[in-house]
């Protein structure tokens, strides 16, 4: 399981996984889980199922196989976990859910750790880990805890990086390199302690691709070169020296 997530709204996460999701679908199996809010089908250009996995979190004792019935294939051999449906919600006794929401969402995150396939999941904003207040946020930390890879997506912003540095060190990280940003990779790399960063060029192209909900049919070239694999090439080493990686 691999698990995309930003600490501050409007880095492109979305984009980002399902692009991932996109791309490697290519090669594998690929199951794209939607946690960051609902905007995958935008991006994607597709409609969701009935339910979404918000269904299944509030569902009082859903079928074993409820989130298996729930999925829908976009492309060959991409399949969808959407976060919300199209309204109808699953069979409940109207007394929610059987045990408190972060509890439901580590069974999710084992769930998705199980899965056969390479899981791919937008977790989206989740803020700064030190603020007490925000539950949601803290609960899908737990579907981030049982991924075998965190990868942050952040633009070179020093308020998101800011709240970057709360979170435990991802993995690696994917930086959205805008123009006239006062910030460097290699300074997210020292911030954030991490030794792997690919940097994607903000590019018309991909706003463009997003905004018409093309990217499960044509992804933009800069969108090839994400690191849909753990030991890729693309994936780059910023060294103390880099001014900036690509």
């Amino acid at each position: 399981m691999w698990c995309l997530w930003s600490a501050k709204g409007g880095a492109g996460c979305s984009v980002v996984a399902s692009a991932s999701a996109v791309l490697a679908s290519r090669r594998q199996p690929v199951l794209l889980v939607d946690l960051g809010g609902g905007d995958i089908p935008c991006v994607l250009g597709v409609e969701s199922g009935a339910h979404g996995v918000a269904d299944w979190l509030l569902a009082s004792n859903p079928p074993v196989d409820a989130l298996a019935r729930i999925e829908v294939t976009v492309a060959d051999h991409l399949d969808v976990l959407f976060w919300q449906g199209s309204g109808i919600a699953l069979p409940s006794d109207g007394a929610g859910p059987s045990i408190e929401m972060s509890e439901r969402y580590r069974i999710l995150g084992r769930m998705l750790a199980a899965d056969h396939r390479l899981v791919v999941v937008d977790l989206g904003d989740l803020g700064r880990i030190d603020d007490p207040l925000d539950r949601n946020s803290y609960s899908r930390r737990l579907v981030r805890d049982a991924a075998r890879r965190s990868t942050l997506v952040s633009r070179l912003c020093y308020s998101a990086v800011s709240a970057a540095v709360s979170h435990p060190s991802p993995d690696d990280v994917v930086l959205v390199v805008e123009p006239g940003r006062s910030l460097r990779p290699v300074d997210v790399q020292s911030a954030l302690g991490v030794s792997r960063v690919t940097t994607m060029r903000w590019d018309p192209s991909i706003a463009r691709a997003a905004d018409a909900g093309m990217l499960s049919s044509r992804l933009p070239r800069p969108l090839l070169r994400l690191p849909t694999d753990e030991l890729t090439d693309q994936m780059v080493t910023v060294s103390p020296d880099t001014e900036v990686s690509r």
